[in-house]
């Protein structure tokens, strides 16, 4: 027998509280909607069981998704496993899981032919500090939990749950499954750029007014999804063996790719969307690598893929907007900062105590401030500072500038 979507009944099926809660998460889910489409999963379930539930052959990731204001500071072990952290709401669901076989809901057997992770989909960055630092291993991937984590996390789940709920090997087995995925594209335009940019993989013919219209189009379906309730005559179809059931909850590659462009065909081999975690293990960029071998602090190396992001998402609708000039004015900017650049460089170079990468990276923030008139002349990027500096990332992706004394 095989685990359907169908045979979860949520334990907490509320879901989101704000109308800014659910279009972080239904951004969020758009990256598995879109590996949904090329076959790389089987379903992807919304606010049904957990935020998000992405369903692979025997495999399910069931994922909560956590926005966070950068003014509360970083994700802290408290915050996590906390009440109203994403832990409780996981662990619940594992619990829930757990017990389907003793309910007589689910055939023992079915259920041990299963595998499942849990995973944090975290928007900012987690504290390793404190208990926290026991949460590193699990940064990215699960793994096995050490004692000093199973014992701090049993001592926060017990305020939540009961003894019997919170016996060791119950919560050592959960944080063996326990994913954290922090740093994800923040809300605002960051995190429709970064999915903007993964749709343009995939149509790289299309414009940008093209791409937006089928972003908002899949983002419409994912929240009709996520707020429909489950007897919703909405068309979601799933085959249960031979008999037809629905779930208005759930997206089948079919559904998914039927909200594709249909000029255009798929190539998984030349286009590969990844999954959150692959995204987030994925090998660095060519800046990626710059900033960290010449000595970039971390948060710099956040902030400078998040810039570029913003940059490259307003470099696509400048490309695309028609202007007859616009790709040599993109250009005359380019050249502009790749020689203000280098010459910040030279000078930060020249001191032996210098880490380059980070000394670099705070002069030219600091004189781009009162110079953007003159690498942006025609105004093409708003005569603003950040994103300039973000397309000086995205230069340097493009391996026209190292970020140190170093040559590339």
């Amino acid at each position: 027998m095989t685990l359907l979507p169908t045979d979860l009944s949520s334990p907490d099926d509320s879901g989101a509280e704000t109308f800014s809660r659910y279009r972080y998460q239904a951004k969020t889910a758009f990256r598995e909607f879109l590996r949904c489409a090329q076959g790389k999963s089987d379903y992807v379930i919304l606010e049904q069981i957990e935020d998000v539930v992405v369903v692979e052959g025997t495999k399910w990731r069931l994922a909560q998704v956590k926005s966070r204001d950068a003014s509360r500071g970083s994700w802290t072990f408290s915050s996590l496993f906390g009440e109203g952290g994403p832990v409780e709401s996981l662990y619940r669901s594992y619990l829930h899981i757990k017990s389907l076989s003793r309910r007589g809901q689910v055939h023992a057997k079915t259920l041990r032919a299963h595998t499942f992770a849990y995973e944090m989909w975290l928007e900012g960055v987690t504290s390793y500090s404190g208990n926290g630092a026991e949460l590193q291993a699990h940064r990215k991937g699960t793994a096995a939990p050490s004692d000093k984590l199973t014992l701090a996390a049993q001592a926060s789940l017990k305020k939540l749950f009961t003894s019997a709920e919170t016996r060791k090997p119950d919560v050592r087995k959960f944080l063996h499954m326990l994913a954290i995925y922090d740093q994800l594209p923040a809300r605002s335009k960051l995190i429709d750029a970064s999915n903007m940019m993964e749709l343009g993989k995939l149509y790289p013919h299309l414009s940008h007014r093209e791409l937006a219209s089928t972003y908002a189009s899949i983002l419409q379906t994912i929240e009709d999804a996520m707020t429909a309730a489950p007897d919703s005559p909405w068309p979601t179809t799933i085959l249960e063996e031979d008999e037809p059931s629905q779930n208005t909850k759930v997206l089948n590659s079919e559904q998914c790719r039927a909200l594709l462009p249909h000029n255009s065909s798929l190539d998984p081999s030349r286009h590969i969307t990844l999954s959150i975690g692959e995204m987030l293990r994925s090998d660095p960029t060519a800046l990626v690598e710059k900033l960290t071998r010449n000595g970039a602090r971390e948060r710099t190396v956040n902030s400078a893929k998040q810039l570029r992001l913003r940059a490259t998402d307003h470099e696509s609708q400048l490309l695309s907007s028609g202007e007859p000039d616009a790709a040599d004015a993109l250009e005359d900017v380019r050249a502009r900062l790749i020689i203000f650049a280098n010459s910040v460089a030279s000078k930060c170079g020249k001191d032996q105590n210098s880490q380059h990468a980070q000394d670099i990276w705070d002069e030219l923030v600091d004189k781009l401030m009162t110079t953007v008139q003159q690498h942006d002349p025609q105004g093409i990027f708003k005569q603003d500072a950040y994103l300039l500096l973000g397309e000086l990332c995205q230069v340097s992706d493009m391996c026209n500038f190292s970020w140190g004394i170093d040559e590339d």
